[in-house]
């Protein structure tokens, strides 16, 4: 499942370098630790949720196995909720904090901005995925995850390449597209 999520990163770079430009694919690659440490706070929320809700099963405390998986979504959820709010307000800190040139920022902007707005979901589908091997349900979760990659790739050429949505259509698939007529003037 991890290897498909990092497909994700992977399709949308190509999607960007072939049908945007340079500058939006350079944006990406600077705000990229923000989505990183956002997937690996995800990841620890699921590793030691999944062995808190394994070891209640294991044990036979199936009602308090299913409070404890109620305790860890409701926790993923607060925890993208307050990343998605600290996010936006210093946007343009974070943005300036990761090395963002003058040219680049409003591309990281605009990539950011939408990705932050989409922290729950984001931490809510590493969550389940992990939680779902727990539950021994393991293909559900592979399964979820190869058709959010399939998502990922329809929605990359709709937005970008047949609605011309630039780097805010990758944002949109995982505001402001800068027009290449609008650069040479």
């Amino acid at each position: 499942m991890m290897v498909f999520m990092g497909l994700y990163t992977i399709i949308d770079t190509i999607f960007v370098a072939r049908f945007v430009d340079t500058n939006a694919l350079s944006s990406i690659n600077i705000v990229c630790p923000v989505i990183n440490i956002i997937v690996g706070l995800g990841t620890m929320l699921a590793t030691g949720g999944s062995a808190i809700v394994a070891k209640k099963m294991g044990s036979g405390n199936i009602e308090e196995a299913r409070s404890n998986f109620t305790l860890i979504i409701i926790t993923g959820v607060i925890t993208g909720l307050v990343i998605t709010i600290i996010g936006l307000l210093f946007l343009d800190k974070i943005i300036w904090g990761l090395g963002a040139s003058a040219i680049l920022f409003p591309y990281c902007r605009d990539y950011l901005a939408i990705q932050l707005i989409f922290v729950i979901g984001n931490i809510m589908q590493v969550l389940y995925q992990n939680l779902f091997v727990t539950a021994g349900k393991p293909t559900l979760g592979l399964i979820l995850s190869v058709l959010a990659g399939l998502a990922n790739i329809v929605f990359d050429y709709i937005f970008i390449v047949l609605l011309h949505m630039g780097i805010n259509g990758v944002a949109w698939c995982y505001t402001k597209k800068v027009d290449k007529k609008e650069e040479k003037e």
